[in-house]
C-alpha cells in the first residue's frame, strides 16, 4: 500500500506514474472523478477566498499586477490534497 501512494503522490505532483503500479480495486474511475472534482472545487474555493480578501483590501484585481501574482504563488494549495 505504502508503494501505491508513493506512486501516486508522484503521479499527482505531474511525475509519470509506472506501469507497474498496481491500482487499487476501490480506486474506481468514478470515485477519481469525485476526488479530483473535489479537489478542483476546493482549490477554486481557496482562490476565490484569496482575491476577495485583496478585494477587500483595495487592492486591484490583475493579471498584471505584483501583489495578485505573488499571493497566488504563495498559496498553500497542497493542503487541499
Amino acid at each position: 500500500m505504502n508503494e501505491s501512494k508513493t506512486a501516486f503522490d508522484k503521479a499527482f505532483m505531474g511525475g509519470s506514474p509506472s506501469l507497474k503500479t498496481e491500482i487499487p480495486a476501490v480506486l474506481t474511475a468514478d470515485l477519481t472523478l469525485k476526488l479530483m472534482s473535489k479537489i478542483m472545487k476546493e482549490t477554486l474555493f481557496k482562490i476565490q477566498e484569496f482575491l476577495q480578501d485583496l478585494k477587500d483590501k483595495g487592492i486591484q484585481i490583475s493579471s498584471h499586477n505584483p501583489q495578485v501574482l505573488m499571493g497566488l504563488q504563495e498559496l498553500k494549495l497542497d493542503d487541499i490534497r
